[in-house]
């Protein structure tokens, strides 16, 4: 098998545990995203792993200012509710709650035609030939961030918290938010 196809399992136990108010964020946010991408668009861990970097798991100033935007979408629309960047001209898109911002990725990932590679991405993964890495790589090519190591961070947190230590309560959580929808069809 090629290198990449290889895959290693790594123990991120030894990793330790966000402080209180982080964690309580990743949970927090976490409930939001499996309940809006519950068709899981794509992997809701993938978004889980955006968030929490694109925000500092909930520390970034823009978000700390009430923009309820989970992936620092940038504004261009001066009619837009928007938060001023300190050091560049850029604006950061405010949204009315922070679900809004969920489903505009969302929106974005099954239309905009700069995220067809990423749709290709999630069709190779969800047919068991691609992988979570692929697909944020694919997100990064749409001129997502500037950072040119935004892939390389993203797929990081995805691996030492989303789906490394915090995995076990990341499935609780979504076993308990799913459990009440699947009692009510019984």
């Amino acid at each position: 098998l090629p290198i990449d196809e290889i895959k290693v399992k790594k123990d991120y136990s030894k990793i330790s545990d966000l402080e209180p108010a982080k964690k309580q964020w990743l949970i927090d946010t976490a409930e939001k995203v499996y309940t809006i991408n519950k068709d899981e668009i794509i992997p809701s861990d993938i978004i889980l792993a955006i968030n929490s970097g694109e925000t500092g798991w909930g520390s970034s100033r823009f978000w700390k200012e009430g923009s309820n935007n989970l992936f620092n979408f940038q504004s261009f629309d001066d009619k837009e509710e928007s938060i001023a960047a300190k050091e560049s001209k850029a604006k950061i898109k405010k949204f009315k709650t922070q679900e809004d911002s969920i489903i505009q990725f969302l929106d974005w990932v099954q239309t905009k035609p700069s995220y067809e590679g990423v749709r290709k991405e999630i069709k190779l993964y969800n047919e068991g030939k691609g992988s979570k890495e692929n697909i944020i790589k694919a997100i990064a090519k749409t001129g997502f961030a500037e950072d040119k190591d935004w892939s390389d961070k993203i797929t990081s947190i995805l691996n030492k918290r989303i789906d490394g230590k915090h995995k076990k309560e990341l499935q609780k959580l979504t076993e308990n938010l799913f459990k009440d929808t699947d009692d009510t069809k019984n």
